[in-house]
């Protein structure tokens, strides 16, 4: 899964999202973040509905380039989507999982 960390409008970094989950996301990122940080994750699932917006997460840890964030603040559709992506993920075998593009917002 790839990750782009963006400021208010500049892309100051990349990475891969590591782990997806109903609660939050890990990320390998070349660029530190700091726990407390709130975000905005734009989700490119590979269900070609467009992008999922999470609205706020939290970072909760956060060492070198690798950070967790919690999900604070979705909307209910992109939580349904995002709980049927999770399902879906779950019952297909690991060598035909698509990867997750990320676009995180500080």
């Amino acid at each position: 899964m790839r990750v782009r960390i963006q400021g208010d409008t500049l892309v100051v970094g990349e990475g891969t999202a590591i782990d997806l989950s109903k609660e939050g996301v890990g990320i390998q990122g070349n660029q530190e973040v700091e726990p407390g940080m709130h975000l905005t994750l734009c989700l490119a699932l590979p269900d070609y509905e467009g992008p999922l917006l999470i609205d706020e997460v939290r970072v909760v840890w956060a060492k070198g380039g690798r950070f967790g964030v919690e999900s604070v603040r979705i909307d209910k559709r992109s939580r349904l989507r995002l709980d049927h992506f999770l399902l879906f993920k779950k019952l297909t075998p690991p060598e035909n999982q698509q990867r997750v593009s990320v676009r995180v917002k500080l």
